[in-house]
């Protein structure tokens, strides 16, 4: 395996970036994006400071357009609104759930 293929972003691109595109319509802005080696996932920090995780199961498990239904279907880009500074929003295959960072 290349060094590229170990990182998340690399290996579920397109599931990246309809997350990255939804939260981006969300807070009409561009958001900081880095991988979250701990957590095997993708992190987005907000403007307001708040975080968003998103599980790799969660990339890997689901077809673009089930992720895309799932975000709206779980008020994904409302609750990440809503996130005071450092509260941390998980994003897993079994819906989300938040938590301080």
């Amino acid at each position: 395996m290349n060094y590229e293929a170990r990182h998340i972003r690399d290996r579920y691109p397109s599931q990246v970036t309809a997350v990255r595109r939804a939260l981006q319509e969300a807070f009409s802005t561009v958001l900081r994006e880095s991988e979250d080696f701990e957590r095997d996932a993708v992190l987005f920090r907000t403007p307001n400071g708040g975080l968003v995780t998103v599980s790799e199961e969660f990339l890997s498990d689901f077809s673009v357009i089930s992720i895309t239904q799932k975000l709206t279907d779980w008020d994904v880009a409302a609750l990440a609104r809503r996130l005071a500074r450092l509260e941390r929003l998980v994003v897993t295959t079994e819906g989300t759930f938040t938590e301080n960072s």
